[in-house]
């Protein structure tokens, strides 16, 4: 910007020396043009300054996002928690005892009918002790189905309880 303004003056200078009028006048026309420059380059400054306030406003918007979006995936809920005590239906609870006792699992089928509980609410409640992550499938057998087994969750929550 230094050399704009020296410009200027130099053509002031010359403007005021000048004794032909026409040569004053291209030289005024120059000068007009500086200063419309010069104006441009403030305006531009200007909105340079104003992008940087709101990059930075918007870079701390996004660094408090990010932080929200980290603390609420660390933030373990009912559905999500693999250790989640929420209180177990007593069915639930009867089938979990089941399947944590057996030494190399037990097939849910049998659990369901040993507990006399028809095969859709056995279901129902295997599928709870699955979503929690409280059973899970030890190994399959031809002919014979799922061998199911607790988790460590899942005896946790025994132990929690007292169930065992």
């Amino acid at each position: 910007m230094g050399a704009v303004k020296d410009l200027v003056d130099l053509v002031t200078q010359l403007s005021s020396s000048i004794e032909d009028r026409k040569f004053a006048g291209e030289l005024r026309e120059i000068q007009g043009m500086i200063g419309s420059i010069q104006s441009e380059q403030a305006e531009s400054h200007e909105k340079s300054l104003a992008l940087m306030t709101e990059n930075a406003e918007l870079k701390k918007t996004i660094n408090a996002l990010e932080d929200e979006i980290h603390t609420l995936k660390n933030q373990e809920t009912p559905e999500t928690s693999n250790n989640s005590f929420e209180k177990l239906p007593e069915e639930a609870e009867q089938m979990l005892v089941e399947f944590a006792s057996a030494r190399d699992g037990v097939i849910s089928n049998s659990v369901i009918q040993k507990l006399g509980l028809s095969h859709a609410k056995g279901e129902y409640f295997y599928d709870l002790l699955e979503t929690r992550n409280y059973v899970e499938i030890g190994s399959l057998i031809m002919n014979q189905g799922a061998f199911i087994i607790a988790t460590a969750p899942g005896r946790e929550y025994l132990v929690e309880y007292d169930l065992i």
